[in-house]
């Protein structure tokens, strides 16, 4: 759609004085509006479907987080006649991005604060229902088969890349991490499944996290899964911190933190790899290639 459409859209129901566009997102295109409010145009309809179902994971979460001080968006929804949604919108949590500069440039007894808000976060989302998460239309997607699936695809795409030695280490790491998976005792929880800085907001004057957004990617599966992008940006000593603060909360399972650390982080990687070669973006796909032969000769 061209984006002047979405503006026609928005001034129905807010007046327009300031406008932005940020292309930046995978699933959705973005317009933020006098800087107050930001709406989130889904590029294809199965992102729309998901929007009622995020609409209601939030509902559930926000009065769980009081005690962590994080917020999050509270939805609107645009129907098309047709009944599905057309976009999404709220109030805008104002805040930058934790990134990993930012979070290590802290002193430690901030960091502390904010791994705390954290693990308090993800206790709390992790204590939903399943079984309503499911009503609310949320599905359990990372299963054996999704991760046997995507190690035949990474053989297929990346192991040509890889030397006999890189290889070897991949199927090693894929081999225990599915027989853990195997156990019937591992928990299961509602996810964010994409709890990365970009989505993690940070107010400075006040040292703690203003907010935890975009909840497009959430799933039912392993709460391990979790602490990926937390591993990935911030690094092992912060996740275990998290972690932490997080068991004192939460279910653990014994394996929980060695699936973080032996696997859950090179899922990122993984995918990134994927989706360069599925897509046809070869800088992507060699960029993480570059890391992945990093991290496996650590």
């Amino acid at each position: 759609m061209d984006p002047t459409k979405y503006l026609q859209i928005i001034e129905q129901h807010i007046p327009i004085h300031t406008y932005r566009f940020d292309e930046s997102g995978w699933d959705n295109f973005a317009v933020i509006i006098n800087n107050e409010w930001l709406f989130r145009f889904p590029r294809k309809e199965e992102y729309a479907q998901k929007i009622p179902r995020e609409q209601q994971l939030y509902h559930w979460l926000r009065p769980r987080l009081q005690t962590s001080k994080v917020s999050i968006p509270e939805y609107h929804i645009l129907y098309e006649d047709s009944g599905v949604p057309l976009c999404s919108y709220y109030k805008i949590i104002h805040g930058e991005r934790l990134t990993s500069a930012l979070l290590h440039s802290l002193p430690l007894y901030k960091q502390e604060k904010l791994a705390k808000q954290l693990a308090l976060y993800l206790a709390a989302l992790h204590s939903c229902n399943i079984l309503e998460a499911r009503q609310w239309g949320f599905q359990y997607e990372q299963t054996v088969r999704y991760w046997k699936t995507m190690y035949q695809k990474l053989t297929t795409h990346a192991f040509s890349h890889l030397t006999r030695v890189e290889q070897d280490k991949v199927t090693a790491i894929f081999e225990m991490f599915l027989l853990q998976m195997g156990q019937s005792t591992l928990p299961k929880a509602m996810l964010h499944a994409d709890l990365t800085h970009t989505h993690i907001l940070f107010n400075n004057d006040s040292s703690s996290l203003t907010g935890i957004i975009d909840m497009g990617d959430g799933q039912i599966g392993d709460p391990a899964f979790d602490f990926a992008g937390l591993y990935w940006d911030y690094g092992d000593s912060f996740t275990r911190t998290v972690f932490s603060y997080y068991k004192e909360n939460a279910f653990t399972d014994d394996t929980f933190y060695n699936r973080v650390a032996s696997f859950y982080s090179f899922s990122p990687i993984l995918h990134d790899i994927l989706f360069g070669a599925e897509e046809k973006k070869k800088a992507i796909f060699e960029k993480n290639i570059i890391r992945l032969k990093q991290l496996l000769h650590m």
